[in-house]
């Protein structure tokens, strides 16, 4: 039995055992009912959780039925909660595993500390829920302040839970605990740094990381045949050297890598163009050459090259037809306990294919002049699976796992008979041309792409919103006073019926073109009363009063917003609305600084740092751990919104996957933070980057959907001299939104 389980019921206020009554008449708006269970169990030993998994670790009440009854988990905690049916005067064991650890029984005096219980708390939650849908102010300050809850118009808070006392830095007013509470908010300061140097040592690698460009093909091949054909004069002697094999693949080698240069130097549309038939056409000229490449005639020599895991590495020689296992018993069979026939590479007109000999899928693999043969570990550990014996005569053994896995794959899961007879088949590996040139892998290239420029693309006009009032537009453009005819809209048509967000969104633009600033805000003031949750209508309201270009209005708004915030979490997103408006590098910070307050780091941490460097931020303090990058990238986009969970995503120039999060195989990279997103792409592909949002939870009933207003910021050349931004706020009120795409390519 977990240690600590009876205990942590005295410290509920009830011996164990004894059923927690609450009293029907506890005062507060709402009576909780007679015969509530209320019952944490927290146990001593933290690490309980570790010892106890699966369905055991929960407490059971047995006794009761299932309706009556039910466990939640609060972190490291069990709560237990429910009431009795009527006229139970039985008893109820709380189980856990095998062990009674607790028994309920009726009858117990409730004492008065025991009426701000658990399950009073949890009902009186529920409640405050609703009365802050209905959005009536007096009753949620009435309710909270009886019931002791933080609501968002109090700043009353009731900590029970030690881990609450850490989340708001509030220290606990016993003296016993301040020791602890210290070491804890320590400890999480600490770790969330930790994670915020991880996330953006993360993004530093992705920004230095070589990602193939239109030529990727031609450059990944001009790499892989450069050492191969290297390794094939190495591993033979002259007179066992198929020169027929090698000496085409040398000749194609010096035109592929004068074109895969010529991209650094192309200066307009027609020079790509034919820069691009050119690496089409050199790719097929390869293809060709290979297609040449045929078994030998009966009888014929055949010498090949068995190297890695075998008893004697050498050429070995014989007649044709010789198989792929018999050149390996001429090489004196494989070098046990080490190697296994399980993973043999057969290097072949600059490619690489493996064999699993000892699947039962596996037939005889003829072999030609100039094969070379590597016979690969057994052991699983990664540092075993090159060929360090035959290094550095091996094709591809360490550079091949950059890209397919290489000497890096792992090996055949036993038993091998049930493989397949081919684990990786040509083309599934290869060398990059940086590699196979002397240059330090994952590095820069040796040939950088060609300088583009990019411009936004808007699309086709559509409407702001569903529900949009025309007439009541109409209405107010007409009007030669638009002020007086919008006080007559709010006297007459707002009693009738409440403006759509749409609608409410275009009077306010219409006065706010019209210099009527204060009737602007006020009619976005009651964008909120449509939206569950205020936080969220605040911030949309400021985003739109930001579009209309009253800025001083929006970062005042979000500034008092902020201010009232009980969380650092919230206070964070807050405060990057208010960084994206005024573009000040100290905004940035902030909302750095207050993700590391609050303990809990995400993806805005990094977004808001790539924004911070940029704008030459310094590196010190509470960021003096992390190195400063501007994160240079040919296209940038941020999108900031307010309302339901949204999800970006990027359709890049020839993908036919649309990028969501992650990495895209060119480098494109999302990050996904909590009301803001971001994507980056380091070297930009020529074409259109179509941008879209969704909703995560598509086809919610239209009567549960928030409207969110999204806010995207384009840069073009980011952390350039020539550095652009663009700004674009639209409404979101179905399930998906297309945005204004980007075109990169030559100016014209």
């Amino acid at each position: 039995m977990p240690p600590g389980w009876a205990e942590s019921a005295k410290d509920e206020g009830a011996d164990p055992g004894e059923l927690i009554l609450i009293g029907s008449n506890g005062g507060g708006i709402d009576a909780v009912l007679a015969n509530r269970i209320a019952m944490r169990l927290d146990p001593a030993d933290k690490d309980w959780l570790a010892k106890w998994t699966g369905a055991e670790a929960a407490p059971r009440v047995e006794g009761l039925p299932a309706e009556n009854w039910e466990t939640t988990r609060e972190g490291d905690s069990y709560v237990v909660s429910g009431h009795l049916p009527a006229g139970f005067a039985g008893a109820a064991p709380v189980r856990v595993g095998g062990a009674v650890v607790a028994t309920l029984s009726p009858g117990a005096a409730t004492p008065l500390k025991d009426e701000w219980g658990l399950a009073r708390r949890i009902r009186a939650q529920r409640r405050l829920g609703i009365l802050e849908r209905i959005g009536e102010e007096a009753g949620i300050v009435a309710f909270a302040k009886a019931e002791r809850l933080a609501s968002d118009f109090t700043s009353l808070i009731v900590l029970e839970r030690f881990e609450d006392h850490v989340r708001y830095r509030i220290p606990p007013p016993e003296p016993e605990l301040r020791v602890r509470y210290e070491n804890e908010v320590e400890r999480g300061d600490g770790m969330a740094r930790s994670k915020l140097s991880l996330l953006w040592t993360e993004k530093k690698w992705w920004h230095q990381t070589q990602y193939p460009w239109l030529d990727w093909r031609l450059e990944e091949q001009v790499g892989t045949v450069s050492i191969w054909v290297k390794s094939a004069r190495e591993a033979f002697p002259e007179e066992t050297l198929n020169r027929d094999t090698v000496e085409p693949y040398e000749k194609w080698l010096p035109e592929a890598r004068r074109i895969v240069a010529a991209k650094s130097g192309l200066a307009n549309e027609a020079a790509f163009d034919q820069w691009r038939a050119d690496v089409v056409k050199h790719i097929e000229a390869l293809d060709a050459i290979r297609r040449r490449s045929k078994d030998p005639l009966a009888g014929q020599t055949v010498h090949v090259s068995v190297r890695g895991f075998v008893n004697q590495r050498g050429i070995v020689s014989g007649k044709s037809p010789m198989t792929l296992e018999e050149a390996i018993g001429e090489a004196r069979g494989v070098l046990t306990p080490w190697g296994t026939l399980s993973r043999v590479y057969l290097y072949r007109d600059g490619s690489r294919t493996g064999y699993n000999l000892e699947s039962q899928a596996y037939r005889p693999v003829p072999l030609r002049w100039g094969d070379m043969i590597v016979v690969e570990a057994m052991s699983r550990r990664p540092e075993y699976y090159g060929d360090f014996f035959a290094a550095p005569v091996d094709p591809f053994a360490a550079p091949a796992g950059l890209r397919s896995g290489g000497g890096a794959a792992a090996a055949p899961a036993f038993p091998f008979e049930a493989e397949d007879a081919v684990f990786e088949r040509p083309g599934e590996s290869a060398v990059p041309m940086p590699f196979a040139e002397g240059a330090i892998p994952g590095g820069p290239g040796s040939t950088p792409a060609p300088r583009m420029d990019a411009r936004v693309v808007a699309g086709e006009a559509v409407p702001l919103g569903a529900g949009t009032d025309d007439a009541m537009l109409s209405r107010l453009r007409q009007q030669a006073d638009p002020s007086k005819a919008y006080e007559e809209l709010v006297a007459t048509d707002f009693r009738k019926q409440s403006p759509s967000p749409a609608t409410l969104i275009e009077l306010a633009r219409i006065l706010s073109e019209n210099g009527a600033e204060d009737l602007a805000a006020r009619a976005l003031s009651n964008l909120p009363e449509s939206m569950s949750n205020p936080v969220e209508g605040v911030r949309a309201m400021a985003l739109w009063l930001a579009d209309f270009g009253l800025t001083e209005r929006a970062l005042d708004l979000l500034r008092r917003l902020e201010a009232a915030l009980p969380d650092e979490a919230t206070r964070a997103i807050v405060r990057h609305d208010i960084a994206r408006i005024s573009d000040k590098a100290e905004d940035f910070r902030g909302a750095v600084e207050a993700e590391l307050a609050g303990g809990e780091v995400t993806a805005l941490g990094p977004i808001a740092l790539t924004d911070y460097f940029g704008r030459k931020g310094r590196a010190d303090g509470a960021l003096s751990a992390l190195t400063a990058s501007e994160m240079t990238s040919d296209v940038r986009i941020v999108v900031d919104y307010a309302g339901d969970d949204l999800l970006l995503q990027v359709s890049e120039p020839g993908a036919t996957v649309d990028l969501v999060s992650g990495v895209s195989p060119h480098g494109g990279r999302i990050e996904d933070g909590p009301r803001a997103m971001e994507y980056q792409m380091r070297v930009g592909l020529p074409g259109d980057y179509r941008i879209s949002c969704h909703r995560r939870e598509k086809g919610t009933a239209e009567e549960d959907r928030q409207p969110v207003t999204v806010r995207v910021t384009y840069y073009l050349g980011w952390g350039g001299r020539r550095q652009s931004a663009r700004h674009l706020t639209r409404l979101l009120d179905g399930d998906g939104l297309m945005l204004d795409a980007i075109r990169f390519g030559f100016a014209k």
